[in-house]
């Protein structure tokens, strides 16, 4: 497709065909509070869409835009597939988990759904107890290798996510702490997709990447 962060049903599909089971989605609001797939509005001025202009400036690009609720019905089609949660709105990041429960049901937000989480209290918050985290430190400011060791240590993630820059300075540090707690990377489509890149961050401790 040659299109990073479409988030629309044309890229699942296309993942999904490669044999991919875990989706790192993006969540944006429309004007009228509906969560559909995006990764933000800057190309529109940072003005939220209603939900018909989201879906026809995608359908202008030859692509699907999609609901959270036609995503829930797209996995749930699909046993085994597992999404992972991203998004640069902290409204939607608070009603996200209620969205998905209301979508489908308790049951299947804790089988299928990652919530992606970005700061050290957000972990602990009340309403994610006992729901599956990733912790990702882009939102994090100044933190150490040290500070993310203590912090992955005494929690309950399953996951850490770190941007590529972070991880050629700092991964082989983290891996000496953390042996055991997958750590992914993410970054640039244009060098994140590259398999001698991906060679490199895995010989450094990387567990996988977010592929665009």
């Amino acid at each position: 497709m040659g299109q990073p962060y479409t988030n629309s049903l044309e890229a699942l599909e296309r993942n999904y065909g490669l044999g991919r089971r875990v989706f790192e989605v993006d969540f944006a609001p429309t004007c009228a509070g509906q969560i559909v797939l995006a990764h933000d509005w800057k190309n529109r001025g940072r003005v939220r869409p209603t939900l018909n202009e989201f879906r026809t400036e995608l359908s202008d690009h030859g692509l699907t835009g999609m609901t959270l609720q036609e995503l829930v019905a797209w996995l749930a089609a699909r046993p085994g597939s597992k999404l992972v949660t991203d998004t640069k709105y902290p409204d939607v990041q608070l009603a996200l988990l209620s969205h998905l429960e209301a979508a489908s049901s308790k049951q299947f937000v804790r089988d299928q759904v990652v919530i992606q989480v970005y700061s050290e209290a957000e972990i602990d918050a009340p309403y994610l107890r006992d729901q599956a985290k990733i912790l990702t430190i882009y939102k994090m400011g100044r933190i150490t290798p040290e500070m993310i060791g203590t912090i992955a240590m005494s929690s309950d993630i399953i996951a850490l996510t770190i941007p590529e820059t972070f991880a050629k300075k700092h991964l082989a540090a983290l891996r000496k702490d953390l042996t055991t707690l997958p750590i992914y990377v993410h970054g640039s489509p244009s060098r994140i997709n590259s398999l001698e890149y991906q060679s490199f961050l895995n010989n450094l401790g990387a567990s996988g990447f977010y592929h665009e």
